[in-house]
């Protein structure tokens, strides 16, 4: 599913998480009148929750919950995001190896947000390291933002 306005493709979504798989994607009309896309097969899920109180920063597990057909792929990438994009300035944060289960990254606390910052990204990569067209990216939210 697509999370929020899509400028590339002039489709503006509801939901909170952006999973799209280049080619195989339909829409579909929600009640809220809002459009969504649904995947041929879904990039890997992601999910964080910021526990570090502070402002500026980051603390807490993010979970990498794997794609319905991970048989092409052979890493997931983990990278700060600014939208659609891998932010500036920033560099990988992680790799991880494709094994079927879920993979946990552990942000320390207190771990600062690069400025510009606004998403988390996973990248996937397909055997002989080629870039899939498989990615997911989440809002960053800062608790301890006011």
């Amino acid at each position: 599913m697509i999370v929020f306005p899509l400028k590339k493709i002039g489709i503006l979504c509801s939901v909170l998480l952006v999973s799209m798989v280049a080619g195989g994607c339909k829409e579909s009309r929600q009640d809220n009148g809002l459009t969504t896309i649904e995947t041929a097969y879904r990039a890997p899920q992601i999910s964080f929750t910021d526990n570090d109180p502070d402002a500026g920063q980051i603390g807490g597990t993010l979970v990498i919950t794997p794609s319905q057909d991970e048989a092409a792929l052979e890493s997931y990438d983990l990278y700060y995001a600014s939208t659609y994009t891998i932010a500036p300035g920033t560099t990988k944060i992680a790799s991880y190896t494709v094994t079927g289960a879920a993979i946990n990254h552990i942000f320390a606390q207190n771990t600062p947000i690069p400025s510009g910052v606004t998403h988390l990204s996973v990248l996937g990569w397909e055997i002989g390291g080629k870039k899939s067209t498989t990615y997911n990216l989440i809002y960053l939210k800062d608790t301890g933002a006011p």
